[in-house]
């Protein structure tokens, strides 16, 4: 094993971040022994997800639910199993931990890991959330399971909380319970804010119909959050 390359324990994202940061160290995705996360193996960067309804589930609502987990460099579907690649094995590791047993559309989806290295499937990178430094700094911040609560962001500011709830309206079987939307103290031209739903089930469906939708030139992001 190289040693600059030291086991990095789960829910340690603030050396993840700076492992980041070190252009010069090689980076080896790994997986869980003794509770601890080993950067150690060249393979689990890919999940695989069985028996979809792919007519519910195609690929880009797959992204939609876990690009809020990681980076996702490609996803394939195929008869029985849809493979998904993410960018580093820790990526994937914290995918798995809070998208497994979530239950959408019917049934509850069950991830799995995977050997597959390669991954020829349908490229999402420019839709992917982190890639600016800024944006790699705050990651594993607010990360969540299913909850009944959607925090969202990149809301231009002409848009009010009717207008979220006409969006949820129209596009998906659910219309939230209330919205609360105010000024980004990041970004003076955008809102963001909490969607919140009756039950669980409406708003992971809503989330991963929505999310990335497009809204006067930008791509709401949307995440379970839990206050």
């Amino acid at each position: 094993m190289n040693q600059e390359l030291q086991p990095i324990q789960f829910g340690s994202f603030d050396k993840y971040r700076d492992f980041l940061k070190n252009p010069s160290s090689t980076y080896y995705p790994g997986k869980t022994i003794n509770n601890e996360y080993n950067f150690q193996g060249p393979n689990e960067t890919v999940l695989t997800i069985s028996d979809l309804p792919n007519e519910l589930l195609p690929p880009n609502r797959i992204f939609n639910w876990l690009c809020q987990y990681g980076n996702i460099t490609s996803i394939k579907v195929g008869n029985v199993q849809t493979h998904i690649k993410f960018c580093d094995g820790f990526n994937a590791y914290v995918a798995h931990r809070f998208g497994n047993n979530t239950f959408a559309f019917g049934k509850k989806i069950n991830i799995y890991w995977t050997k597959y290295i390669h991954l020829e499937g349908i490229e999402f990178n420019s839709l992917n959330r982190f890639k600016t430094q800024e944006r790699l700094n705050n990651y594993g911040t607010n990360l969540y399971r299913q909850t009944q609560q959607i925090y969202i962001r990149n809301v231009p500011m002409n848009c009010d909380e009717a207008t979220i709830y006409n969006i949820f309206k129209q596009f998906t079987p659910y219309t939230p319970i209330n919205i609360h939307l105010e000024p980004d103290r990041y970004n003076a031209a955008l809102k963001h804010g909490l969607i919140n739903f009756s039950d669980i089930t409406s708003s992971t469906e809503s989330l991963i119909i929505l999310n990335n939708f497009q809204l006067d030139n930008h791509i709401l992001e949307l995440s379970f959050y839990y206050q």
